[in-house]
């Protein structure tokens, strides 16, 4: 034969080899489908070798150590896989042929018959003198064991080897496996692998490592100097819940833990329940256990100077300091780990808000598991009745008197020490909606808390609300009675507001809240027209005619107004804009740039704008309020003025609104109409020669 054509031969016989197993596997699984019970589904030799294999103890190869060790976390293989009464029974030719029957079953997607698994259990009893609850476990265990080493093994799937499991993996009859030996061994626990699936998966998409990433940076060295010293205490970590402790665990004895702290990884394990412990440590087992239960820390208190643990505490419930706190993550983490889930800029601004960055939050926003997504707490009608006054402050310092007054109004005249006694027994809850830091409290999420506890709000409650909300938001600001640039020492001078920076910011965010979720929430159930509500508390906050102060002492607040109540905001200002002396060219005055100057006191009112401008129908008014305001000009060294917040509106490359660029045109023109010289500078802009950059306006986070 010609040496060419012998090495066309051997260049495509590798080709009809490959074509002629894959049409073996067609044609069995075709008779297969068409009559099941002709079928084979296992090779005779793999079964026979996987089952003298069995028959000898040898339980060390790569597949069957996965199913013991790697599944159900057990660190050695149960001695009941090890038995001789196990290879007795295996060599009994009757056996063997049902074990078969009952493997070819699994292998073809079902379940052996009952009288087969019967007639199983009872040769074992016979042979091994065992107890029927024994006899079952270990029956089906050897046969989910036998079935997964035959399925990772067959190379050739060609032959009638593997029919409907032929594209299938073992996953299945690991489970199975991981669920029999527990129930005959007592086992319980989980690998890390296990405990990050459980706290991962149950999201939409699945939770990134990623957003553990600053954590576990921050306390890398900590746990390092903790493992590199003989075992003397527990190392204690808090965090909002013990799932989330526990995924951060299994990230930090993974990849984002470096080599360092990975190599520990096979030897921590999650305890789940008593018992376990003082087993292994009784085997002399090198393991390094998380704890998380109680009961299960109590039987560690007399191993704990034998074996490095981790001891798992929901926040603020130690008295003593734990050498972890997980915090909720910063934006940089939040966003950049979401951007890899495939969220947009928007929808991580949303998860953010809604979630406060807690990752335990987070976890539920994004399951679609109703069990997850309703926090254990919230099933006790007791507590939720204890949560409507934190759910509408958000935040308080329980060492000011008047945030004291505020959360005794807002829970209807009950004293302030049961409440706090109320406040820290919920801290100790798993997945708390509260936090306590020093003389600071407050909620986790306050959308979170407000959609899990709505069905227990009354009218009375909305009621007690908005009273306390327009006695908080009206008082004045006594640091506007010092020169503005003295109003940094503002404390020192004694010219602080009675209630608290924090008390009064969550008032004012429960006013959006109301405004955004009341309809759906409130209006029909209990007749309240939370809208209308928000309405006339802002017009007694802002009342007609303005003055330059109210404007100022609500500084801060005036972002949150707009947002809460958009269209009243914009004829507010208006009204003051058509007057005879607008108290908001007050606002307009140049500020002083030095170290302690103030910033400028516009900055609250073009930030309101700002937002108003992203939305398509509040922008016109909002673009015209801001043309009025550029004509006034404005000497200070600023960048915030109503000149530089309407170029960032109509910035052709970074448009600061969402609406579209005909609407942004027409608007443009309108604008040129009525404000030429301020329209003819905006379009002048764009055309720069100098580079030009661009930051998102307030408006754009919501």
């Amino acid at each position: 034969m010609e040496p060419g054509i012998t090495a066309g031969l051997r260049a495509i016989l590798p080709v009809l080899k490959a074509t002629w197993r894959r049409l073996n596997i067609f044609r069995a699984e075709r008779a297969a489908a068409i009559d099941p019970s002709s079928a084979n589904p296992i090779d005779e030799e793999i079964f026979d070798s996987a089952m003298r294999r069995m028959a000898a103890g040898q339980l060390d190869e790569s597949l069957i150590q996965k199913c013991v060790s790697n599944v159900t976390g057990l660190l050695s293989t149960p001695s009941f896989l090890k038995s001789p009464n196990l290879g007795t029974w295996l060599s009994v030719p009757d056996v063997k042929a049902g074990l078969r029957r009952a493997v070819a079953a699994k292998l073809l997607g079902t379940e052996p018959p009952t009288d087969l698994i019967k007639h199983l259990e009872t040769s074992f009893i016979k042979i091994a003198f065992a107890e029927v609850r024994e006899a079952k476990g270990l029956v089906e265990t050897v046969i989910a064991i036998l079935a997964a080493s035959v399925k990772s093994q067959v190379d050739d799937r060609g032959g009638g080897a593997l029919i409907t499991a032929s594209h299938l993996g073992i996953t299945s009859e690991l489970n199975e496996i991981k669920s029999h030996l527990e129930r005959s061994s007592g086992i319980s626990f989980r690998t890390l692998d296990v405990g990050w699936d459980e706290w991962a998966k149950v999201a939409t998409p699945p939770l990134v490592g990623s957003l553990f990433s600053s954590a576990i940076e921050a306390s890398k060295r900590t746990v390092l100097s903790w493992i590199s010293q003989p075992p003397e205490k527990p190392l204690l970590i808090t965090a909002d819940s013990a799932e989330e402790a526990l995924a951060f665990i299994s990230q930090l004895f993974g990849e984002l833990g470096g080599k360092e702290l990975s190599v520990y990884r096979e030897q921590v394990i999650i305890i789940d329940q008593t018992g376990v412990l003082p087993r292994l440590t009784a085997e002399k087992k090198t393991f390094i256990p998380v704890v998380f239960s109680r009961d299960v820390e109590l039987e560690l208190a007399t191993h704990a100077n034998l074996v490095h643990s981790l001891v798992i505490y929901p926040r603020n419930a130690l008295n003593n300091k734990p050498d972890i706190i997980l915090e909720p993550v910063s934006q940089d983490t939040f966003s950049t780990a979401l951007e890899s889930m495939g969220k947009n800029r928007d929808e991580i601004s949303r998860l953010s808000d809604a979630s406060g960055r807690s990752l335990t939050v987070l976890r539920r926003k994004l399951s679609t598991v109703p069990a997850v997504q309703m926090p254990e707490w919230a099933v006790d009608g007791s507590i939720a009745l204890q949560l409507i006054p934190f759910l509408f402050v958000g935040a308080w310092d329980t060492s000011n008197q008047s945030d004291q007054i505020g959360l005794n109004l807002l829970s209807g005249g009950r004293n302030f020490d049961d409440i706090e006694k109320e406040l820290q027994g919920l801290c100790h809850l798993n997945d708390s909606p509260v936090w306590s830091i020093g003389t600071f409290r407050g909620v986790v999420s306050k959308i979170d808390l407000l959609y899990t506890i709505a069905g227990v709000v009354t009218a009375a409650d909305l009621d007690r609300y908005f009273t306390v909300a327009r006695m908080v938001l009206g008082e004045d600001d006594p640091a506007l009675d010092l020169e503005e640039d003295q109003r940094w020492a503002a404390s020192i001078h004694g010219k602080t507001r009675e209630f608290s920076s924090a008390f009064r910011q969550g008032i004012s965010e429960t006013l959006v809240l109301l405004a955004v979720h009341g309809q759906q929430l409130f209006d029909i159930r209990l007749g309240v027209q939370t809208n209308t509500e928000v309405i006339c508390t802002i017009r007694e906050l802002l009342p007609t005619p303005l003055t330059t102060r109210i404007l100022e002492a609500n500084d801060h607040d005036l972002a949150t107004y707009a947002e809460a109540a958009p269209d009243e905001f914009l004829s507010i200002i208006e009204r003051d804009l058509n007057s005879e002396n607008p108290a908001v060219f007050g606002l307009l005055r140049p500020a002083n740039s030095g170290v302690f100057g103030s910033s400028p006191s516009r900055t609250g009112l073009l930030w309101a704008l700002e937002g108003l401008a992203w939305a398509p129908n509040t922008l016109p008014r909002a673009a015209f309020i801001l043309a009025r305001l550029a004509q006034i000009e404005i000497n200070d060294n600023w960048v915030n003025k109503p000149a530089h917040s309407l170029e960032s509106i109509f910035r052709s490359w970074m448009p600061q609104t969402a609406a579209n660029l005909q609407d942004r045109i027409a608007l443009m023109k309108r604008l040129a109409e009525r404000f030429p010289d301020v329209a003819w500078k905006i379009c002048i802009a764009q055309f720069g020669t100098h580079a030009q950059f661009g930051e998102y306006s307030g408006g754009g986070k919501n």
